[in-house]
């Protein structure tokens, strides 16, 4: 049974986080308002989401020139579908009262409901919340653009099993195993953020992890499924040790005494994000977690490691969206760009004086070993020789992180920190930007991903943090 071809009126926010999408709604009817090429044309130049407004002018066009004209459906795809840009149905009056404020959500409402009047089943898509609720609040169906999301069940980078103890000693011995001997489990609740603590060497702790769940049968698991560089938190009966999935296809022993600048990782899933940091193979480390899981500071400390003690790179370079809770942007604010960009940057700072003696932090700077810089300053460049770290990198649409991780250059590293439950931009669900690029990113030999999950901050501090991830 084929159902009828639906009218979706696509607004500006989806050809940005997506400027393909007007050709992935198989057999429907795609239209856009023409507002939309006026928003676009407005956005070329935007620092961040330029590129993507100028991909989707050059396919609009690529289609007028093949068809002639859009102001009438052209086809599109292999399954019927079509596009348009309207240029009628743009009425204001069919809006109630309070909705008719001339704005550009305005037009493109406007433009769903007369063609929904006509009988159309219309359905408006937007990744902008505000839009999509003024759509529901006059009876037209919305929806979120869906092709970029990720799995809700999404990938954390860590998962438990269990092994002999003769693998266990080898392990320990020879650094490295081979992974079929060893059995997936389910691990202790994520949200308990306690796991325990892992030896090193001869140091291994005897005795099974309390935490650890029951293993179930429907639930055991190839280890050989799991992408590379996933970590690993082991039990054995007689101890427990840390460790990682290499291209080899071993598990190789993770150290769990290793220090970055002297920051000691104080949890499992830390200490696996440590190796990560330091591993050479590695260029894109994600890490995940709520507010004070240690995220930015240990993203610091391996870019101190990696630059005053390794000397590997010449300098960190901290990039930070201009998305502020309180809605204000650089060019709203007073004085010159260093000083407009004190707010984002003290956090950063912050961070720093909570890991290293302030000294360190002086000598840092005035030796230019550390930028903090607006995601806008990204345009343009290629990053050389440098510990790249790109914080709340929640707030980002996965086009532009897509095109930030195109800025690295030869022999740089860069780091993705995010808390998805404090996103400031909402054009971004917590289903995708960052999840989304983990989830095309996870299974490289380039990339890693670690979700912290034990807060190292105060308990009122943790409270909060909890209540703002339900």
């Amino acid at each position: 049974m084929t159902t009828a071809p639906r009218t979706y009126v696509l607004d500006t926010s989806v050809l940005l986080s997506d400027p393909k999408a007007l050709l992935k709604f198989a057999e429907h009817q795609v239209v856009l308002p023409v507002i939309v090429i006026t928003e676009l044309e407005k956005k070329r130049h935007d620092p961040e989401l330029g590129y993507f407004a100028r991909k989707a002018l050059h396919l609009l066009d690529d289609l007028r020139i093949a068809n002639g004209r859009l102001d009438q459906p052209v086809p599109v795809g292999s399954q019927g579908g079509t596009v348009r840009v309207e240029l009628n149905s743009i009425d204001e009056s069919i809006l109630p009262s309070g909705m008719r404020l001339g704005d550009n959500d305005t037009k493109i409402l406007a433009v769903a409901a007369n063609l929904a009047k006509t009988g159309a089943e219309v359905t408006v898509v937007s990744k902008d919340l505000p839009m999509r609720v003024k759509a529901s609040s006059i009876g037209l169906d919305t929806d979120v653009y869906r092709n970029t999301l990720s799995s809700r069940d999404a990938y954390q980078g860590i998962v438990f099993a269990e092994m002999s103890e003769q693998d266990m000693s080898r392990l320990y011995k020879e650094g490295e195993v081979e992974s079929e001997t060893i059995v997936l489990t389910n691990g202790p609740d994520a949200n308990d953020g306690d796991t325990a603590v892992y030896g090193s060497g001869s140091d291994a702790l005897l005795g099974e992890d309390e935490n650890s769940g029951e293993l179930e049968e429907a639930e055991i698991l190839s280890l050989g499924e799991q992408p590379v560089h996933t970590g690993i938190i082991l039990n054995s009966p007689r101890g427990s040790a840390l460790g990682t999935i290499w291209a080899d296809g071993k598990v190789h022993l993770v150290r769990t005494d290793r220090e970055l600048f002297g920051v000691k990782g104080r949890s499992a899933e830390q200490r696996i994000a440590m190796d990560h940091l330091v591993n050479p193979e590695i260029g894109i480390v994600s890490l995940g977690g709520r507010a004070g899981t240690g995220k930015s500071a240990l993203a610091l400390a391996a870019g101190l490691d990696a630059v005053v003690e390794r000397r590997e790179h010449r300098k960190i370079i901290v990039f930070r969206p201009i998305y502020a809770v309180g809605g204000q942007t650089l060019g709203y604010l007073p004085g010159t760009g260093e000083e407009k960009m004190d707010p984002w940057g003290q956090a950063v700072f912050d961070t720093l004086s909570s890991i290293v003696a302030p000294e360190v932090v002086d000598e840092v700077v005035s030796r230019g070993l550390l930028e903090v810089l607006p995601l806008t300053h990204i345009r343009g460049r290629s990053l050389h020789d440098a510990f790249v770290i790109v914080d709340e990198a929640q707030s980002l649409e996965r086009n532009v992180l897509l095109t930030v991780l195109s800025r690295m250059g030869q022999n740089a590293k860069i780091v993705l920190t995010h808390d998805v439950s404090q996103r400031d931009n909402l054009r971004v669900g917590r289903y995708d930007g960052i999840a989304a690029v983990i989830e095309d990113l996870k299974g490289s030999k380039l990339f890693a991903h670690t979700t912290l999950v034990r807060s190292e901050r105060s308990a009122i501090a943790d409270l909060v943090t909890q209540l703002l991830d339900r």
